[in-house]
C-alpha cells in the first residue's frame, strides 16, 4: 500500500471524526463538508487551530513529547509534562490538570490511548506532520521541533531535581500504582539521551542544571541511581554499579560533565601519590 493512499485514508478518517462531533441538523452537516480541509496536512491545520487558547501551551509540549519519546507514555507522565515551564525550568502547578485523561481532550483526534493506558500518536503521519516544521497552535504558540529533546531534556532533569518521590522504599500496591504512572521512570532511564542530543543548543544554564544533579549526597543524585538501576535491572551491564560522579557521568557520555569533575579528580590523585610516597 503506498504512502499516499495510507494518508488518504487517514484523511477520511479524521473528516469522519469531525462529522460525528456535528449537529446532525442538515446546515451543520452542509457547513462541515464546505470547511473540510482538501488534504491531511490541512486537516491536521485545522485541528491544532480548534484547541481552545488555555489548552495551546500544553497542547504543544505534549505532541512534542509523544514525537520525541524514546518510548511509550504513560498517561500520567503527560499530565505532569504539561506544567513544566521552559524558561524557569521548573513546574507550575497553576498549569496542573484536573485530570490526566484531560490530555486526550487537549489533543483530540492527533493522540489515541492504548490498552496499557499509554497514550501515542494516532498515526505515524501525526509524527512527520509534529517533526518537519513549526506549527502555530493560535496566534501566539509556536510548536518548534528543533527544541524537543532539549525540552524533553530540561523536563526530565527538572524532574529529578525537584522531585521528592521515593517511590522505591515502600513495599505498598498503591505505592507501587504511582510509581507505574510517575514521570520519575522516563526521567530517570532517558534524560541524558535528550540533553545529549541537544548538546549543540546547550547554554551555560543548562550546565550548571546537569552540576545540580552530580551532587554526590544529594538526595536527587542518589534517587536517580536507585530509580535507574531498577528500571535497568534485566540488563545488569547497563547499571550505574558505582556511586562515583565521574563513573555515571562517563556512563551517560555526559563529557562536559566528565571534564568539569577531571580537576578535582586529578588534585585527589595527587594527593594520595604525595602522601603515599611520604609513608613509605
Amino acid at each position: 500500500m503506498t504512502c499516499v493512499t495510507v494518508h488518504r485514508f487517514r484523511w477520511v478518517a479524521c473528516q469522519l471524526d469531525e462529522l460525528k462531533k456535528c449537529t446532525k441538523r442538515r446546515k451543520t452537516l452542509d457547513y462541515i463538508l464546505e470547511s473540510l480541509p482538501a488534504t491531511l496536512e490541512g486537516t491536521y491545520d485545522q485541528i491544532l487551530s480548534r484547541i481552545p487558547p488555555a489548552d495551546a501551551s500544553g497542547a504543544a509540549k505534549l505532541l512534542l513529547w509523544l514525537a520525541f519519546a524514546n518510548q511509550p507514555l504513560h498517561i500520567d507522565y503527560l499530565g505532569v509534562i504539561v506544567e513544566f515551564d521552559m524558561d524557569k525550568r521548573d513546574f507550575d502547578t497553576d498549569g496542573r490538570l484536573s485530570s490526566s485523561e484531560d490530555v486526550l481532550k487537549i489533543c483530540s483526534s492527533l493522540v489515541t490511548r492504548m490498552n496499557d493506558n499509554t497514550v501515542q500518536l494516532a498515526h505515524a503521519s501525526v509524527k512527520t506532520y509534529v517533526l518537519e516544521k513549526k506549527r502555530t497552535i493560535q496566534s501566539n504558540i509556536i510548536m518548534d521541533p528543533s527544541i524537543g529533546d532539549k525540552f524533553m531534556g530540561q523536563c526530565c532533569l527538572s524532574y529529578l531535581l525537584h522531585t521528592r518521590e521515593n517511590l522505591l522504599e515502600k513495599d505498598s500496591p498503591s505505592i507501587w500504582k504511582s510509581y507505574q504512572g510517575s514521570l520519575i521512570r522516563y526521567a530517570a532511564m532517558h534524560w541524558a539521551r535528550h540533553h545529549l542530543r541537544s548538546r549543540e543548543s546547550w547554554n551555560v544554564d543548562d550546565l550548571q542544571q546537569m552540576k545540580n544533579l552530580f551532587v554526590q549526597d544529594s538526595f536527587a543524585f542518589q534517587n536517580w541511581i536507585k530509580v535507574y538501576n531498577f528500571e535497568a535491572d534485566p540488563f545488569p551491564t547497563r547499571q550505574m554499579k558505582g556511586q562515583s560522579l565521574l563513573w555515571c557521568s562517563a556512563l551517560h557520555g555526559i563529557t562536559s560533565i566528565v571534564e568539569w569533575q577531571l580537576p578535582s579528580v586529578i588534585v585527589m590523585i595527587t594527593s594520595i601519590s604525595t602522601y603515599n610516597a611520604y609513608t613509605q
